[in-house]
This record gives C-alpha cells, structure tokens and sequence, in this order.
C-alpha cells in the first residue's frame, strides 16, 4: 500500500489479514472504532532508531527551530512522520502547528522538494 493508514484502510475491511503501521496511526484507528489488535511493533522513536529531516543542500533551514513558519511535506497526516514532525517541533519549544504540514504521497517526496 502507499502507507500504515491505506493498510489500516485495508484491514479494517477485511481485504488483508495483517497490516503495518506506525503506532500514532494504529492509535488513531483504533480511536475511531477499529477494533485492531497490534502485534509486533515495527517503528518509532527512541535512543537507537531516529528520524531523518531532508531539505535542499542550499536551504536555510539548519535545525528544527528554523522550520516555524516553513512547510513540510509528509505521507499522510495523523501517522508517523505527522507526529515526528510534532515531536521535533515540541522537543525544541515550538507550538505543533509551527509548521504546516501538506500531504504528499511517499514516492514523490524528493520530487516536491526538488
């Protein structure tokens, strides 16, 4: 699929037995009414296991702080990289709407970018 949400999408009606997805998107689904039961944790956050920010080699932006004000592209909102985006923002004492955040699909990331 092109990302956790469409498989939760695909689970939930019975099209698939097994879908993948980031937690916050299996907390959303599971929020509004699926009643899915997680297995095996497959990403996140922590000391070992980090996201990585990409901008131009000739953008501005330096760290997370110079991202306020700026637009980020991301898969889907309310998964995984929506809520790295939040965490990053709040890790460096930036409000979660600091950014705005426009959807789009995964494999044309580096294309909007460029």
């Amino acid at each position: 699929s092109g990302g956790g949400p469409e498989s939760l999408f695909a689970l939930a009606s019975g099209s698939v037995d097994l879908g993948s997805a980031a937690t916050a998107a299996v907390i959303n689904s599971t929020s509004g009414g699926n009643d899915f039961v997680a297995a095996y944790p497959s990403n996140g956050i922590n000391r070992q296991v980090n996201s990585v920010f990409y901008v131009l080699e000739d953008s501005p932006i330096k760290s997370i702080a110079d991202v306020a004000g700026k637009t980020i592209a991301v898969n889907t909102l309310g998964a995984h990289l929506d809520y790295t985006v939040r965490e990053a923002l709040h890790g460096v004492g930036l409000p979660p709407d600091a950014a705005k955040l426009v959807v789009v699909p995964g494999p044309q990331l580096e294309q909007t970018l460029r």
